[in-house]
């Protein structure tokens, strides 16, 4: 470390900056979450003593269920979109600039957790022990909600996932679309020419649309399609 960034850094200077804000949201179960205790500044301004339990800040999915109104707003609108006012307690703004999502993101291999956390992020609530976690709720309101939940999640993850998508997609998929598909790996499987390098006199495929298919053909023979 040189002196000019040691001297930085004791000054507590910002080490790097960015042109939009990043938010976390812990999507974890609540007994797994970390805790941050109040500073100093804002016990003596909030007039608490030494032996107060009210020692911890509130995190984003606590001050989201303290909001006032904005019932048709989900978590991660809140978190994205959304700044409180400093003149007015538990009220809120909508911000010029969003802020980036991040949350644990659970693969559908974890899918209770997969669950609970698109139910936490993309469905309003009042109360998260009540209203998502009480009797595994969350179980039925992804049920009920799929679409609408899926919808929403396309806003915030620009990440594509191939591997998540078929995956959901052989999951939830009827009979007929399930028989389309294995009709496609037939004749895909059964040309007597690699598939891959048809010729010119055939209908010729995009350089997209043969890497797609080249990528679902084994994924459809591992899982039984």
């Amino acid at each position: 470390m040189s002196a000019q960034e040691a001297a930085w850094y004791l000054l507590r200077q910002p080490m790097s900056e960015a042109s939009r804000k990043v938010e976390f949201i812990a999507t974890m179960w609540p007994q797994e979450r970390i805790k941050s205790k109040k500073r100093n500044k804002q016990m003596d301004e909030e007039d608490l003593d030494d032996n107060s339990t009210d020692v911890w800040t509130l995190n984003i999915i606590q001050r989201y269920e303290l909001r006032r109104g904005m019932d048709d707003i989900c978590l991660a609108d809140f978190a994205a979109y959304y700044s409180e006012e400093r003149s007015t307690k538990h009220s809120y703004r909508l911000r010029l600039v969003p802020r980036v999502l991040r949350w644990c993101s659970y693969s559908m291999a974890e899918m209770v957790d997969y669950k609970r956390e698109m139910v936490l992020l993309f469905l309003p609530f009042r109360n998260e022990v009540c209203d998502v976690l009480d009797r595994n709720k969350f179980l039925k309101l992804y049920e009920d909600n799929e679409a609408a939940i899926l919808a929403k999640h396309k806003e915030y993850d620009c990440e594509m996932n191939l591997d998540q998508v078929v995956e959901e997609y052989i999951r939830s998929s009827s009979s007929s679309a399930r028989s389309s598909w294995s009709r496609m790996m037939t004749i895909f499987t059964t040309c007597q020419q690699d598939p891959w390098q048809l010729s010119s006199n055939s209908d010729q495929m995009s350089c997209q649309s043969k890497n797609i298919v080249k990528w679902c053909v084994p994924r459809m023979q591992s899982s039984g399609i």
